[in-house]
Order: C-alpha cells, then sequence, then structure tokens
C-alpha cells in the first residue's frame, strides 16, 4: 500500500511539473511575441540614398534584455539604436520593452511634429528610463542617426562596442563616445558626428555579436 500510495504522489508531482513547464513555456511565447510587436523595423531591407540597411536579431533566450529599433524620419535622416538591458529573465525583458516604447513613441511624435533633435530625444530618454532602473541595474544602449543630406552620422554609445567603418580604402576606424552604462544615479551622454564621405560600410552591433562564433569556429571579436 505504501508503494502505491508514492507512486501516485510521484505521478502528481510529475503532473504538476509538466503543467508548469507549460505555462513557463506560454508565458515567454507570450512575452516574445509582445517583444516583436514592439520593436520597430522602418529601414531594414530599404535604401537611403548610398546606403543599404540590413539587420539581424537573434536572442538566444526568449525572455531576454535585447531589442533595436531603427526609423526613417521621412526627411532623408535615419534613426537607429540597439538596446542591451543587463541581466537576465523577466527584469532585463521589461527594462528593454520600456526602452523600446519610450524611444519608438518620442521618435513616432517627433515624426508627426518635424522637429526630431537627437540630443533632445536622448535627455527624454535618459531622464525617464533611470527612475525605472535598480539600483544595482545598468542599461547598455547605442543610438545612432544618419543624415543622408550631409552625408554623416550622429552617435552617442553607453558602454557598447564602438561603430566599425570600413572605409572605402579597406581600412576600418572606430566611431566611439565615451558614455557608461546607463544607471539610476549616473546618466551623462555625450553625442558625437563624424563624416560618412569616406565610408563604405557601417556596423552597429551589440556585445552578442563579438561574442558570437564565426562558420569556422573562431570568434568575431577576434576580427
Amino acid at each position: 500500500f505504501g508503494e502505491l500510495k508514492q507512486t501516485a504522489i510521484d505521478t502528481k508531482e510529475l503532473e504538476l511539473l509538466k503543467y508548469q513547464e507549460r505555462y513557463h513555456s506560454t508565458q515567454q511565447t507570450a512575452a516574445f511575441r509582445k517583444q516583436m510587436l514592439v520593436i520597430k523595423d522602418e529601414v531594414s531591407g530599404t535604401k537611403g540614398s548610398r546606403f543599404f540597411f540590413e539587420t539581424y536579431f537573434k536572442p538566444l533566450d526568449i525572455m531576454s534584455g535585447d531589442i533595436y529599433g531603427n526609423m526613417n524620419l521621412k526627411d532623408g535622416r535615419y534613426f537607429l539604436y540597439i538596446i542591451d538591458a543587463m541581466g537576465k529573465g523577466l527584469s532585463a525583458s521589461v527594462t528593454a520593452l520600456q526602452s523600446s516604447s519610450f524611444i519608438n513613441h518620442a521618435v513616432e511624435l517627433s515624426i508627426i511634429k518635424n522637429d526630431f533633435e537627437m540630443s533632445k530625444m536622448l535627455s527624454s530618454f535618459l531622464h525617464y528610463i533611470r527612475d525605472r532602473l535598480m539600483e544595482d541595474e545598468a542599461l547598455c544602449a547605442v543610438f545612432a542617426m544618419i543624415d543622408t543630406n550631409t552625408d554623416n552620422i550622429s552617435v552617442s554609445s553607453f558602454g557598447m562596442p564602438p561603430i566599425l567603418a570600413c572605409m572605402k580604402d579597406g581600412t576600418v576606424q572606430k566611431l566611439r563616445t565615451s558614455n557608461m552604462p546607463i544607471m539610476r544615479f549616473m546618466a551623462v551622454k555625450e553625442v558625437t558626428d563624424f563624416s560618412l564621405k569616406d565610408v563604405d560600410k557601417l556596423l552597429i552591433y551589440s556585445d552578442g555579436l563579438t561574442e558570437s562564433f564565426t562558420r569556422d569556429g573562431s570568434l568575431y571579436n577576434e576580427r
């Protein structure tokens, strides 16, 4: 009788575990669908002046702190960003979604009003997100605005890898700004302008790419 009772308990616990796994899987799938709904990808697969835009997004976890966005400002300018909330799971995912939602809404309003200023938008974003970070949280991000009218790019990076610029002569230059990651009690912004006149290609990316392996098994960061 004791063995039968134990078997029944084990079976019940197994069923409960399966139910919990199905529940968590359903919640993660719903969260990922929400993330994809928030992402605004307007320029991927399109050409702006002499640049062709292409995006690649492949998070390792369904619930992650990684998100991106790119928007056509409708006046020859293009705004792009990558968010990398430190940590894993729900907390990082919430921070990433909050960040992207605010930025997308702010940019959409500025397009309607025809008054987009990158520095002004960043100031508003920093004021917003700092109050929503916990004391032990940090937020890395890179923002870039390409102006095809002046052949110029404005960059503001917070603890992210530098933008790589492949020049027309084949050399590679690093476009960087010296901002620290965004934290609750510290957020200083620096926006730097670079000329694109001699640039052939640009790569804007997060740490996830540098830590990835190439097809031959070597780290991308080594290249």
